[in-house]
């Protein structure tokens, strides 16, 4: 009749009989997603570098255009590092509001309130945010220059998980993770 209704519970047992699956996993899967600090731009093209602890395993992979990447196979019982890297449009993202911002926190008007902020200021690689990473912007944004100085990468990547000891002096952080 209508509206009865009956259910019944069905427990599945999955068993081995021919000893197919190994006991433990001498395999897994590395994989991630690269973004900005902001997580509003996934970031494509980067060349994710995997390394063991002995170097004995290398392997790259780069980000799609989700910001995703993958390593497949990969011998369990190591330690891993993975190291991303993109020096490739310098250019991406800068504009004359970029140089308002790093003047208003130069002059304590507006101060970042990221360490990240604070890390993609630093254009000149001195490890501090100053009137000379200004000097560069500007070079930047009138496209004078096509490089950073002392060959400084214009990606840098941090773990979203870091936590900086000290936000305003963000300059000591990894420049990889570590799988263990």
């Amino acid at each position: 009749k209508e509206g009865n209704q009956e259910y019944c519970q069905t427990e599945i047992t999955i068993s081995d009989n021919s000893n197919v699956c190994p006991d433990n996993f001498q395999t897994s899967e590395i994989l991630g997603n690269i973004s900005s600090f902001d997580d509003l731009k996934k970031i494509e093209n980067v060349a994710v570098q995997l390394k063991n602890k002995s170097q004995t395993i290398s392997k790259q992979n780069t980000t799609d255009a989700s910001g995703y990447y993958a390593f497949e196979a990969v011998p369990t019982q190591d330690n891993y590092s993975i190291k991303p890297q993109l020096n490739e449009d310098i250019y991406d993202g800068l504009n004359t509001l970029d140089i308002i911002k790093i003047q208003r926190h130069i002059l304590g008007n507006e101060r970042f309130n990221s360490p990240f902020q604070v890390i993609a200021s630093d254009m000149d690689g001195n490890k501090k945010v100053s009137v000379s990473d200004l000097v560069v912007l500007r070079k930047l944004v009138l496209k004078l220059i096509n490089e950073l100085p002392k060959k400084k990468n214009c990606w840098t990547f941090i773990d979203k998980k870091h936590a900086f000891l000290d936000p305003n002096l963000p300059f000591n952080y990894p420049d990889s993770i570590v799988i263990n």
